[in-house]
């Protein structure tokens, strides 16, 4: 068989498996990946081209999670200075970060405010968007934080930061309301947290604020044990948007399942994303997690990039998946402590 045929028959292969079967995909690229040669730089070549998207999403998760796939380092740093796509963008530069090395630690007196800081930028770029979904806002020890950086010795550290803070403020100022503060640092606070059971948990929040549904998580008890690593605000973020799309497609009682599984091999947890709403089409696979996607007219289209945003500042993967014919489903996967 010609290589150039064969090439064509793998990278057919490979688009058909990610958007059916990811899991299977990610396997088949591991071995194309230890195989090398010819065949794997003609599909390297050939996902650099447009429509290949998800292809190139799947090989940055692959990047992230083989020791032996620094070798894609090259195409990666090649498609990020192109890739127009928001989405694909936002997993290669996920999955380039995680190899990248550590930087200097600064000193302990600074570490905590610059951290804290920076997760305000992020609330900050977001503040519409939470206020018009009726989110709650996360914590603002604005005025603690002003006192701090007053306090430091750094003139230049202190103006650096005192910049970022007033560019907050002028953030707050632009929604033209008053925004209480009151869920505390812990909502922004990184920490170990029982997914199922926070799901849980959180739904009856999520009831008052988007609307009921009846949510119904399938998982062994095994998955009920694991913890991740994650904010409360990027979890909120991430399945309060889903649950919202939810209720929002269906006119009856939404049902909202999540079919949980633990891959220990990759070590990640699993959630297949159900409701009784009508799911995605073959169209949606390039297009699911961009800024302007919607399946209903009359909204504007940032609840799913809100979704795959956070779950990627969770270190973590989301991408369609393909249940029966025609019909595709959102899949996440996040890391799991180790125990």
């Amino acid at each position: 068989m010609a290589p150039e045929h064969n090439q064509n028959d793998v990278l057919s292969d490979l688009r058909w498996q990610v958007a059916s079967d990811p899991k299977r995909a990610r396997a088949t690229f591991h071995t194309l990946l230890e195989g090398g040669g010819e065949v794997l730089n003609g599909v390297l070549t050939a996902a650099s081209g447009p429509g290949h998207g998800r292809l190139r999403q799947m090989i940055a998760t692959v990047f992230r999670t083989d020791p032996k796939a620094i070798v894609l380092e090259t195409w990666l740093r090649q498609w990020l200075s192109v890739e127009s796509d928001e989405f694909t963008k936002g997993a290669i530069e996920s999955a380039l970060a995680s190899r990248a090395p550590a930087p200097p630690s600064r000193p302990p007196s600074r570490n905590p405010i610059v951290q804290t800081v920076e997760a305000y930028r992020f609330v900050a770029d977001r503040l519409c968007h939470r206020v018009r979904n009726a989110l709650t806002l996360p914590s603002s020890q604005l005025l603690r934080l002003q006192q701090l950086v007053g306090e430091l010795g750094d003139p230049v550290l202190k103006q650096e930061l005192m910049e970022i803070l007033t560019g907050l403020q002028s953030g707050l100022l632009r929604i033209s309301r008053n925004v209480e503060f009151d869920t505390g640092d812990g909502y922004l606070a990184w920490q170990s947290i029982p997914l199922v059971s926070w799901l849980e948990a959180a739904s009856k929040e999520f009831k008052t604020r988007y609307g009921p549904a009846k949510l119904l998580i399938a998982c062994a008890p095994a998955v009920r044990r694991v913890n991740v690593q994650a904010t409360r605000f990027f979890l909120e973020t991430a399945f309060g948007n889903l649950w919202s799309n939810a209720v929002q497609a269906v006119d009856s009682l939404c049902v909202f399942e999540l079919q949980c599984g633990l891959d220990s091999r990759l070590g990640i947890i699993e959630l297949l994303v159900l409701d009784n709403g009508p799911g995605f089409t073959e169209t949606h696979l390039e297009t699911a997690f961009q800024q302007v996607f919607s399946t209903k007219s009359d909204t504007r289209g940032r609840g799913l990039l809100e979704t795959a945003d956070a779950i990627l500042r969770l270190q973590g993967s989301i991408e369609l998946v393909k249940v029966r014919a025609g019909e595709y489903r959102i899949r996440i996967a996040i890391p799991v402590e180790a125990t």
